[in-house]
């Protein structure tokens, strides 16, 4: 092998990659908050249901943005198979089947919805620790150290 420093690239090779510092070709998603978000088609009734509880929440926090969407779609998704999987557990057949094995198939699913709503709670900042993390959306302000000096009303010492 032969030793000694790295060739740069040639210039004209340079200008035709671009500088290090340029975007990498993907495209800029706008994440600003928005107001409210129209649902995606194909969710059911009962999805519809935490739909409409969850999205006016995370908007009026303006945590939600237009790339949410589908993470709120899952969410209520999962909130709906749960509540659906509760409500066959409580019926006489799944009390027969739980007595004639030791496992059940809709505990297992149940266990799979559980988490994948947990997931999603935590991506959205639906859970307290995730709240700390999850700031709101769009753009900051800044504040400028010198124009609060200016508008600090002047304390008169006696």
């Amino acid at each position: 092998m032969r030793g000694g420093a790295r060739q740069n690239k040639p210039t004209a090779v340079r200008k035709l990659h671009g500088s290090r510092s340029r975007p990498r070709h993907r495209r800029i998603v706008d994440l600003s908050p928005v107001d409210g978000l129209v649902p995606p088609p194909g969710l059911t009734d009962d999805e519809l249901v935490f739909w409409r509880h969850y999205e006016p929440l995370l908007a009026s926090v303006k945590v939600l943005t237009a790339a949410d969407r589908d993470t709120l779609a899952h969410h209520c998704i999962g909130l709906a198979q749960v509540q659906a999987i509760r409500t066959a557990q409580r019926t006489a057949r799944y009390r027969r089947v739980l007595a004639n094995s030791r496992t059940n198939p809709l505990d297992a699913q149940l266990r799979h919805w559980l988490q994948l709503t947990r997931l999603s709670a935590a991506e959205l900042g639906l859970s307290p620790v995730s709240r700390a993390r999850v700031t709101a959306a769009g753009p900051t302000q800044e504040i400028d150290e010198l124009e609060a000096f200016i508008t600090t009303p002047i304390r008169r010492v006696k």
